[in-house]
């Protein structure tokens, strides 16, 4: 059975090729460099990612065209409670249509987005893993440790 993997999309991004790439490719902060490196291991095999990106909910292998990040620096933004609602109402639309494919997910998320998130399992109907809390070298040690399990 398919795992999901819900990360923020990152600060850091590649602005070359203009013209639309993946968007696991597009994306470059430290942890889509890691998940780069384990697709090129085949360790993604079976594991569907959803980017949560301030543009919106985006699958990895959609492709997307450069765009400057919002605000100044990373953890600079936030968005507001329409455009949080708005965003859970486009997550719950995406993800609504794959209720019951999947054992798990492991939701890797920055704080305003974990509250987008919330009930994500009763949605997908599976057991939902959440990284709250845990600083990024911890994070990405998780998503290690849970891609290993399988």
């Amino acid at each position: 059975m398919k795992r999901l993997l819900i990360v923020s999309g990152s600060f850091r991004r590649k602005e070359s090729p203009r013209e639309p790439i993946r968007a696991l490719d597009r994306f470059d902060g430290v942890v889509f460099r890691l998940l780069r490196r384990l697709e090129a291991e085949g360790v993604l095999k079976d594991v569907d990612i959803l980017i949560i990106t301030d543009k919106g909910p985006i699958w990895a292998h959609e492709k997307v065209p450069y765009w400057p990040p919002r605000g100044p620096t990373w953890k600079t933004y936030s968005l507001s409670k329409e455009e949080l609602l708005q965003m859970r109402k486009r997550i719950i639309e995406m993800l609504r249509p794959r209720a019951g494919q999947y054992e798990e997910a492991l939701i890797v998320v920055g704080r305003q987005m974990e509250e987008v998130l919330r009930d994500i399992g009763s949605i997908l109907q599976c057991k939902i893993i959440n990284t709250h809390g845990l600083r990024l070298g911890e994070k990405m040690a998780k998503i290690r440790e849970w891609l290993a399990r399988h």
